[in-house]
């Protein structure tokens, strides 16, 4: 008999439970608890950044510039959360992220200086370059090539789902009990989601690092390190 013929294509690790046409549910949850989790913060941003800053007595000037500098590490560091995310995994990355945004997410409403805030803002846009790659990632760890488009559908649309409802809520929190409570609040749901998500994904084997198989004569051997499906030598 000749060599068994090598398995082709990406794999996820660990799946128990498979549902929307065979796709894991478990990874596919936490995918999209993570996407919730990663947009949650711009609904806040988007409909209270500029109202915080100008009680807090910054201009029009001032406020602008935040938006722009708010971009620039991205250009930077974004390769760098990229990498992290291939080397120790996507939950990884995007946890230690999203966890790190959080923390400076939660300090905004407490600190009464609109340029401390501003500097503020430019750390963690550091800590969410690290983010949001890893999170990409992660959708790309769950979803096969022929579905990305979906993958990136749902993780974007949840994404939007959660920025939306954080804009409703938080705007009249911020109204009724001001800033801190509605940033701290804000970091507080988007730290949970992020939690779900990472003991979902570990739940299901996720955590650990790809496992692929190698096809000798005899058998398929696992070897760890890899995400593709390759032939012993002389098979």
């Amino acid at each position: 008999m000749g060599a068994p013929a090598a398995p082709t294509g990406r794999r996820v690790v660990g799946p128990r439970w498979r549902s929307l046409e065979g796709l894991p549910v478990g990874p596919l949850i936490a995918v999209l608890v993570l996407g919730a989790a990663m947009q949650l913060p711009s609904g806040l941003y988007d409909s209270l950044w500029s109202r915080m800053l100008t009680n807090r007595g910054a201009s029009a000037l001032l406020i602008g510039i935040s938006l722009s500098v708010f971009g620039l590490p991205f250009i930077v560091l974004a390769p760098l959360g990229g990498r992290l995310a291939e080397r120790r995994g996507p939950f990884l990355a995007a946890g230690l992220g999203l966890v790190g945004s959080d923390l400076f997410m939660a300090a905004y409403g407490f600190v009464p200086w609109p340029l401390l805030i501003v500097l503020l803002g430019v750390g963690e846009a550091c800590v969410a370059s690290v983010a949001i790659p890893g999170g990409f990632a992660a959708v790309g760890r769950v979803f096969p090539d022929d579905r990305m488009a979906t993958g990136q559908g749902l993780f974007g649309g949840f994404g939007t789902i959660a920025a939306g409802s954080a804009a409703v809520i938080g705007a009249p929190v911020f109204a009724a009990l001001g800033p801190g409570a509605a940033f701290a609040g804000g970091a507080a749901v988007s730290a949970l989601l992020v939690g779900v998500a990472f003991l979902v994904w570990r739940s299901d084997g996720l955590g650990r690092r790809p496992v692929v198989a190698v096809a000798s004569p005899s058998a398929l051997a696992p070897v760890a390190g890899t995400e593709t499906m390759m032939p012993a030598a002389g098979a």
